[in-house]
């Protein structure tokens, strides 16, 4: 891993403040809450996080508890140290810049992670972490989301899974995900189903897709979904069998097109969350991608729709 990077002050002090090797005892993280992610569960264990802000992220993340009838492939153990001076809140300067990517950086056998919203270190290839940052919890749970992600992202191509920048939708027992760059109109088209046509839905911003047998799954992810309560029936929290993915575009003329292959394929490798971390492959990433873009029976194509029109009059179903 490369250290020569050049880091940005606030980056410069995290990683100070990693490289001071602050003291873990396990049995001070008192407080867990197991999640569960298509075959992979983190259990995430928390120090200094407040009584309040503990229950708000079980309600939070109560969807994806785990079951007795579920089978876990990859467990990650997290443990998670909300700090109790200015860095407790997203708020602080520490959390203020936005940077191109995530930092990985080699300290002897442990590996220092530096995050916008969070600290973090490892010394077993993501198995466990020791993470760092303020106080998640229902109202403001970015940090911890942003955590999971990229360790999800990291072990998901062993269970031929990514995550796709898309919204998701449910018609006729079947997601539907649409994909596409910030402003292509994600969430827009997914308030618009369920406000109008009464549709479920998985997403508006990201979701995870699987391959299992034949057949493409998709899932929620925990993110929120602004234009949808947590607690309404019409948010769909199950895997469920994918019907079609489809590139939202801007264009003058709403319609539905076919696109080639590689056109395809280019777009959808833009918009698939691949954190590329030192213990992750791009070119597992890229086979996961092939395999779903090839599958029999999945409708791929561009959709263009006018705001407020009947967007699925234009998709073959």
């Amino acid at each position: 891993m490369n250290n020569s990077i050049n880091l940005t002050p606030i980056e410069q002090e995290k990683l100070s403040f990693l490289s001071q090797n602050p003291e873990v005892k396990k049995e001070d993280y008192t407080q867990q809450i197991n999640i569960y992610l298509l075959g992979v569960m983190f259990s995430c264990h928390f120090k200094h996080l407040p009584q309040d802000a503990y229950i708000q992220l079980k309600n939070y993340y109560q969807h994806f508890q785990m079951a007795d009838h579920q089978t876990v492939d990859h467990s990650i153990v997290v443990y998670y140290d909300c700090f109790t001076d200015a860095r407790a809140t997203l708020a602080d300067r520490w959390y203020c810049e936005t940077y191109p990517q995530i930092h990985f950086l080699d300290e002897g056998p442990e590996t220092n992670i530096i995050e916008r919203d969070y600290v973090a270190k490892t010394a077993d290839k993501l198995k466990t972490i020791f993470a760092f940052g303020p106080i998640p919890n229902e109202g403001n749970p970015d940090s911890l989301d942003n955590l999971l992600a990229m360790l999800f992202s990291s072990c998901n191509i062993h269970h031929q899974a990514i995550l796709l920048h898309s919204a998701t939708i449910i018609k006729n027992d079947k997601a539907w995900v649409f994909f596409g760059e910030s402003g292509a109109g994600k969430s827009t088209l997914s308030f618009h189903a369920f406000k109008n046509f009464q549709n479920k839905v998985i997403s508006s911003d990201q979701t995870i897709l699987r391959i299992e047998g034949d057949k493409v799954l998709a899932q929620s992810t925990p993110i929120t979904i602004p234009e949808l309560p947590r607690d309404t029936p019409m948010r769909y929290w199950e895997s469920i069998e994918v019907a079609g993915i489809i590139h939202l575009t801007k264009k003058k003329e709403a319609g539905f097109s076919p696109l080639s292959s590689t056109k395809l394929m280019r777009l959808f490798l833009g918009q698939s969350l691949f954190y590329l971390t030192p213990f992750s492959k791009e070119s597992e990433h890229l086979e996961t991608c092939k395999e779903i873009l090839t599958k029999k029976g999945l409708k791929y194509g561009e959709l263009a729709y006018s705001l407020g029109t009947d967007f699925w009059t234009h998709i073959p179903y």
